[in-house]
Parts: C-alpha cells; structure tokens; sequence
C-alpha cells in the first residue's frame, strides 16, 4: 500500500534530483503552475535539488514553463515525448532519443484507421505531423504550442525517424485498438495510455523512467536519490524507477498502484506540499 503524506519516512538532504510531470500533475486543471508550486521549486533549487520536467510534451510545449519555474539555466534537460528523448531546453539538442522509422509508423496507422481512429506523431525532421484536426489532435496542438503539418502518414519515407506516434479517439475504440496490437508491434513500441482519448507509442522500450536513468547517468546523480511525482499510466515506469515516486490524488489507478506514496491532487498543490516536507 502507498504511503500518505501523514506517513512517509522524511529524508532531508536526501533526494537531488526531482522528475516532473506536467498535465495533471505540476499543471492545474487551467494548464498553469501555481505561486507555491514556483516557491517550493525555488527552495528546493537552494538546497541543492535538480527539478526536471519529464513530460510527453516536446520541448517547445514546456520551454516557457520551465521559465516560469526557474529551471531554464545552462545545461537545463528535460525528458520529453514520454522518454523518447532528453532535450537541452536551451537550444533543443537531444542528449538521448529513441526515434522508430517511418514503416514502422505506417504500420501503427494501419491499425489505427482499421478501428476508425487518427493518428498524429512527432517526427525527428518535421515536428509535429497530424492527420486532420479532429478534437483530440487539436487539443495536441493547443497545448504542445507546436507548429504541426497535416500528412497523408502511408506516403512517409520508411526511414524518417519519429520520436513517437499516437493512436487518438474515443476511449471505448482505443480499448479496442490496444487488445489487437499484435506481437510484432508490441516488438517495436512500448504502448501506454497518457489519456483517455490519447494511446501514445514509444519507440522500442522507451519510458520516462528509463529515461530518467539515462539522465542520472548524465548528470551522474543515484537513481535512489530521485524523487518522481506523475499521475498517469505512462508516468509509471518512472514512478517505479525513481527512489521515490509520488502520485497525484488524481492519478489513474495504474499510477497510484506504481507509486510508494500519494500527495494531493494538482489543484491541491501537490507537489508542492509534499516537495515541501522534504525542505
């Protein structure tokens, strides 16, 4: 069973690093970071703890944020694309990545449309491709502030990288996606749902917490002396992964069941109040 708040063992002077989230769990309901959440980061930067976004967003979907959070310095990385890739957030470089090629992207397409389902990806070359701007794609393009290009998917090169693809539509069809992906798929793309309307594929065996590892290695900090906050399935492996993982009171059951202690949820300053006893 997760621990709370009430009963978590407080290591002060432990954790040096801090992965997070960002829908559903730093961000509010209204896509904002709160004043507490950006005090409590603050301190925690003048204690010597690394806050690192790790998010399915590209770079360009959480470079202002990480501004407003005070973590946009030198050598400042992010996990983005669910863990396909980790980003200097100051010009974009990837220090890591994961990319599936092309006729491994069509095939993923194929799928999709046999249960009348869209897709929309990020390619390495040409950002953001979409299909068509239905309403799970849109809300893709408002909240990643990415410049995107509307593609027919079965014309790609079959060797362009992609950093990922996701299957989008309602959720009882993306129940019905999943249960048919078949051995060979499952082979190419870790698959995981980051939303109700959203089945996102990773390529290969690409998490946020293998990313996470990666980036221990680089900034060459313990992996136990990670902290991890997530509230959805694809936060999971992190959640495990990290020396502690938190989840949000309103992450999905998978999240919680991953996690070794529960905070608030993100309208309740979670991350905040737990980050906070750590302090």
């Amino acid at each position: 069973m997760a621990l709370t708040l009430d009963n978590v063992e407080v290591k002060k002077g432990f954790y040096k690093l801090v992965a997070l989230d960002m829908d559903g769990t730093v961000l509010t309901k209204d896509k904002t970071v709160t004043q507490k959440t950006k005090d409590v980061l603050k301190k925690a930067r003048e204690e010597g703890i690394r806050p690192v976004i790790v998010t399915g967003r590209p770079p360009c979907g959480i470079v202002n944020y990480a501004k407003e959070m005070g973590i946009l310095h030198s050598n400042a990385y992010a996990v983005c694309y669910n863990g396909a890739a980790i980003v200097e957030l100051n010009d974009f470089h990837d220090v890591y990545s994961l990319c599936a090629d092309g006729k491994s992207i069509k095939e993923v397409t194929k799928l999709a449309h046999k249960f009348n389902c869209k897709v929309h990806a990020y390619s390495k070359t040409r950002g953001l491709v979409i299909e068509d701007l239905n309403p799970a794609t849109t809300r893709e393009v408002v909240h990643s502030g990415a410049p995107y290009t509307a593609i027919d998917f079965m014309q790609c090169d079959d060797n362009e990288p992609f950093y990922k693809i996701l299957i989008v539509g309602p959720d009882a069809d993306l129940d019905k996606v999943r249960a048919a992906i078949s051995p060979d798929l499952h082979k190419l793309f870790t698959v995981m749902r980051s939303d109700p309307n959203f089945l996102e594929f990773i390529p290969f065996d690409g998490t946020k917490g293998k990313a996470l590892g990666e980036l221990c290695k680089i900034l060459n900090i313990e992996i136990e002396r990670t902290m991890a906050f997530g509230d959805a399935e694809n936060d999971c492996k992190m959640l495990e992964t990290a020396g502690l993982g938190v989840a949000m009171a309103n992450a999905m059951p998978e999240a919680k069941k991953a996690a070794k202690a529960i905070t608030l949820s993100n309208e309740e300053d979670g991350v905040a109040v737990f980050l906070e006893r750590f302090l």
